[in-house]
């Protein structure tokens, strides 16, 4: 069986659809079950699937209808590559990426923003890959200089469902002068707002739409829900929480990474943070005021071939402590911790590897470092 020319297009173009190709077509008021024999290819494209589809994507055979910044999910890579062969030209634009994911943090999931011809018409997709797919097309097509547009970790999740419509001449006008001043002198300016404006438009749109689906028990929604801190842990934390007694909390807790136990049965909020080599570490005045407890892990290796070592997990005003002075005297301890409280806790703190190690020291011996660390479980 073949289908026609345009019913591959509109096939190629539903792959990408932001919740699938199959959720697509079920919006598009198709048969679920026809439109899989169809997806499978066993069965040519009837007429009137040809034209739900196309009614969906605002996609006729001169190509799109309108000018619109919308989400992409790519499940594969080889979906984005079936454009081409089908006579689109598309091209990477810039990552999108949270500060815990420069730092070196290991998320679920990753963004891009990628360009989108056909003939004379244009759509700007914001794709979003898993992190294993992102890494090998990372390093296929050489994205290594790949400017990025830096959101809030919250923010993210807002980009997945997406649909931002221009359609004055202004808005065009100023869409292509961001796309053309990011490819010729890597200014991400223009982008930078288009995506802010995404997501004040999500964040809307997501209060405003109901819940259509049953949501699929992924194995990390079986843990906690889409809203919990875990969807931004990194790796290490997500593999430190197997172990020990160190939970997700909320997203709506700002500032907030977990809740844990010490090993000294203390109750604690927890912020985690991931070092990029010998850098710093920047903890949010909100953090400072609010956690009682830190973890850092410090990041080498590769992106493919990440590695990862706990440096610090203890108490956060020791950490203040060694950020106040670089004495580890004990008998000047208790001046030190008065001058702690009486510091502003609504200020934020730059940490070094040097003055982590500085905070470990104060820990002492082993057993009152297994006090104040995160208790193991079982």
């Amino acid at each position: 069986m073949k289908n026609s020319e345009h019913a591959d297009l509109l096939l190629a173009l539903a792959r990408l659809a932001p919740n699938g190709a199959r959720a697509l077509a079920v919006d598009a008021g198709v048969d679920d079950q026809r439109f899989q024999r169809v997806l499978a290819g066993r069965l040519n494209m009837p007429q009137d699937v040809s034209e739900a589809l196309a009614k969906q994507l605002a996609f006729d055979v001169r190509g799109f209808d309108d000018c619109v910044v919308m989400s992409s999910i790519c499940k594969q890579i080889e979906d984005l590559e079936r454009l081409e062969q089908l006579g689109f030209r598309w091209s990477t634009v810039c990552r999108v990426a949270s500060q815990r994911e420069l730092q070196g943090g290991s998320p679920l999931q990753r963004y891009l923003i990628c360009k989108l011809i056909f003939r004379s018409s244009l759509r700007v997709l914001i794709v979003r890959m898993a992190s294993i797919k992102f890494l090998q097309f990372y390093e296929k097509y050489r994205l290594q200089d790949l400017p990025v547009v830096e959101v809030d970790g919250g923010d993210l999740g807002v980009l997945n469902d997406i649909r931002l419509e221009l359609n004055s001449s202004a808005e065009k006008g100023q869409l292509t002068k961001a796309l053309k001043s990011v490819s010729e002198n890597g200014d991400i300016a223009g982008m930078m707002e288009l995506v802010k404006r995404c997501i004040v438009q999500g964040a809307q749109t997501s209060l405003d739409k109901p819940l259509r689906r049953t949501r699929r028990l992924t194995q990390s929604v079986r843990i906690a829900d889409t809203s919990s801190r875990l969807q931004e842990w990194d790796e290490p934390a997500r593999n430190m929480s197997v172990t020990h007694h160190i939970y997700p909390v909320s997203a709506a807790f700002k500032g907030l990474d977990a809740i844990g136990l010490r090993g000294d049965d203390t109750p604690v909020f927890i912020d985690i943070k991931t070092l990029a080599g010998d850098g710093v570490c920047r903890i949010s005045p909100h953090a400072r005021q609010f956690c009682q407890h830190l973890i850092v892990f410090k990041k080498s290796g590769s992106d493919t071939d990440p590695r990862f070592e706990l440096v610090f997990d203890g108490p956060m005003d020791l950490v203040a402590a060694a950020c106040t002075t670089p004495s580890i005297d004990e008998q000047k301890y208790r001046e030190e911790e008065r001058q702690i409280h009486a510091r502003k806790r609504s200020e934020g703190l730059d940490v070094s590897i040097a003055q982590l190690e500085r905070a470990k020291a104060r820990l002492g011996s082993v057993r009152q470092r297994e006090k104040s660390s995160i208790k193991p479980r079982g």
